[in-house]
């Protein structure tokens, strides 16, 4: 289930994220959850290669 937020960000960052949304032919909030999504995916990774 999606969720809608609302956040504060930095107009020249949010200016470089919807470039590259538009690059990829995605709406913005894709493109911001694909990357948080990554981000998490990352950390877990890291978290579990620590673990090791």
């Amino acid at each position: 289930m999606k969720k809608n937020i609302s956040l504060t960000i930095d107009e020249e960052l949010l200016s470089k994220a919807k470039v590259l949304a538009a690059k990829e032919r995605r709406s913005l909030s894709q493109k911001i959850e694909l990357i948080i999504a990554e981000y998490i995916e990352a950390q877990e990774k890291n978290d579990n290669a620590n673990v090791l």
